[in-house]
């Protein structure tokens, strides 16, 4: 970290709020949304720092746009926030863990060390990120650059509005969650910061390792998710998502706890309320990045072939979930809405500020064939078939669904491996039509956007896996 950051008096009590603050009014949403840390002693604290940065981030949004940015006001305010929803979580139901299918001893031992070998890692990779300024890449040029801009404007004022006509800022139709959190930083410290904003990104960061994990304890045999745990720990984009305030780690996490808590719903056999963190996970994807958009789609569309396949049974989804689905197309509303009154635009859609001038839906109709080849090669020869990008799990996958298309669509995998299949053909057609220059942007995000998928990826090939164990040991 910034040796002047670390040097200012009080600089420790003003880490922990940082922290400490998200946390807990994290802990309280997830008391009155009925999870308590016995629901999951592994992923509980990963699930409250997701719904804890959410509620923090979305009041603060609100605190800018009044323009009343006082730190020490908006704590008192969440953490009022917090004992009102810890008081009310009392009324609750408690959603109890889930039976964990037995094992031996070894492989206890096996689980529990690679899990404690990945948060090691994961907290060397945390430390050493604090060695380097945000001064290049995304972080810089448009996510902590809109937080900048947001904070010296006094919040969403017409300073901002400003600001945000000009060309100095760009992607200003990002969703506000990234930015929202450098902000965070920023009001606490009582100015721009270069590294100390990095702190709640890196929260995220142990949070996936957490709820990753979670979900692979469920595996059988157990060296199988230690394997897909240790080879997700290995692959060269992870290792980037904890050292860099970027957007993906949001749409990769929000879909592994969106496809985590729609397996624990199918797992339990009573009424359980394990889809709220299916919700939860849905709002950390659209609220991320553009991709979550995708991602909510394609969790539609699983939904939707997860219905005509249950229709008249008691595996339908429930009447809950679907009206818990309106809190992810809140936040979706809030961005359009957002963008809306600022005059932000998608140069992806629209095509305005894009150097090739078009947006996607004229571009695949007149280069999108064209593409195809270029996309594709680009895509096989540095992704799916570099180990240091996703370890040929991927490819694993897509041999999978390819070899044995009936046994995967017949089982509960089937509407994730639909959604999980819809999302990297998404990605494929955007960069068919992508209004930028092909090459570079090829070269700078297709590795980077696929592997966004990876998280949920790993966890689905692990239920896959235990899946085949048990009905070859049935």
């Amino acid at each position: 970290m910034d040796p002047v950051e670390v040097n200012e008096p009080g600089v420790i009590f003003v880490l922990l709020r940082l922290v400490g603050v998200p946390l807990i009014l994290g802990m309280a949403l997830l008391r009155a949304l009925g999870f308590r840390l016995a629901s999951d002693r592994l992923g509980y604290l990963g699930w409250s720092w997701i719904g804890g940065a959410l509620t923090t981030a979305f009041v603060l949004f609100v605190w800018l746009w009044f323009a009343v940015p006082a730190a020490w006001a908006i704590d008192v305010t969440l953490c009022g926030l917090a004992a009102g929803l810890f008081y009310l979580g009392r009324r609750v139901r408690f959603q109890p863990a889930l039976i964990q299918p037995e094992t031996t001893a070894w492989e206890k031992r096996l689980f529990l060390g690679v899990v404690t070998f990945a948060f090691v890692v994961t907290a060397l990779r945390l430390v050493m990120a604090t060695s380097e300024v945000i001064h290049r890449a995304d972080e810089a040029t448009f996510w902590s650059l809109h937080g900048k801009v947001i904070f010296e404007s006094g919040g969403f004022t017409s300073a901002y509005a400003s600001a945000a006509k000009s060309r100095f800022l760009l992607h200003g139709d990002y969703p506000l969650f990234n930015p929202l959190l450098h902000v965070w930083t920023y009001l606490h410290f009582d100015r721009i910061t270069h590294v100390a904003n990095r702190l709640p990104f890196l929260g995220f960061s142990m949070a996936l390792i957490m709820i990753l994990a979670s979900g692979l304890r469920r595996v059988r045999p157990a060296w199988v998710g230690a394997a897909l745990l240790l080879i997700f720990m290995g692959c060269g984009q992870a290792i980037i998502w904890t050292k860099r305030a970027h957007g993906d780690l949001f749409v990769g996490l929000g879909a592994l706890l969106l496809l985590d808590g729609a397996l624990r719903q199918q797992e339990a056999q009573d009424r359980s309320i394990w889809w709220r963190l299916s919700v939860l996970g849905a709002c950390l994807c659209v609220w991320g990045k553009n991709e979550g958009m995708l991602v909510l789609v394609c969790t539609l569309v699983a939904i939707l072939v997860r219905w005509l396949g249950a229709r008249g049974t008691d595996d339908s989804p429930t009447r809950s979930f679907h009206m818990g689905l309106l809190a992810p197309f809140f936040f979706v509303v809030l961005n359009r809405g957002f963008n809306a009154y600022f005059g932000h635009q998608s140069d992806v859609l629209t095509g305005e500020g894009a150097p090739l001038g078009e947006g996607i839906f004229t571009m695949l109709r007149e280069h999108g064939s064209e593409r195809i080849p270029i996309v594709g090669g680009v895509l096989w020869s540095k992704a799916l078939t570099v180990p240091e990008h996703s370890g040929f799990l991927i490819l694993a996958f897509l041999t999978i669904v390819a070899c044995v298309p009936f046994l995967v669509l017949r089982s509960k995998l089937g509407p994730s491996a639909v959604a999980l299949l819809l999302f990297q053909l998404g990605i494929f057609v955007v960069f068919l039509g992508t209004g930028r220059y092909l090459d570079k942007h090829l070269r700078t995000a297709s590795a980077r956007v696929l592997f966004q998928c990876m998280p949920a990826l790993v966890l689905w090939l692990g239920v896959f896996c235990d899946h085949l164990h048990r009905r070859r040991c049935s």
